[in-house]
């Protein structure tokens, strides 16, 4: 059997890297290469979203801040994190499609990680769930 050079993980939005943060320190510890994407941008774009009572009392600052800074603030919290794992910012892919209409995108989804995996070639791929 071949070993594993590259992996790539693909999340749904930023900080659900943390659900497999032990798999990824150890795939680096083991020298594997790691790519990451996420899928959304994070943000809360939809008004109804919002609204909703349990964004608004476990996620507070998606109902205070503009999306804009929300998505900042998010990547930037990925890309460190990732970086303390020793995995830089050229091995990591931000899709940033809009959180609430990722179902009107999902053909284009489909598109971006089939072409993100072509090119990267990762013979392991692990997700949390899209």
């Amino acid at each position: 059997m071949r070993s594993v050079t590259r992996s790539m993980i693909i999340v749904p939005h930023q900080d659900d890297e943390m659900f497999i943060f032990h798999r990824l320190r150890t795939l680096v510890r083991r020298g594997v290469e790691v790519h990451a994407a996420w899928v959304t941008d994070g943000a809360a774009h939809a008004e109804e979203l919002r609204r909703d009572i349990g964004i608004r009392l476990f996620f507070p600052i998606l109902v205070r801040t503009d999306n804009d800074t929300i998505r900042r603030v998010r990547q930037q919290e990925s890309t460190r994190l990732m970086s303390h794992l020793g995995i830089g910012p050229q091995r990591l892919t931000f899709l940033a499609y809009p959180s609430s209409r990722l179902h009107e995108r999902f053909a284009a989804l489909v598109e971006d990680l089939r072409r993100l995996c072509a090119d990267l070639g990762p013979r392991e791929i692990y997700t949390v769930g899209l």
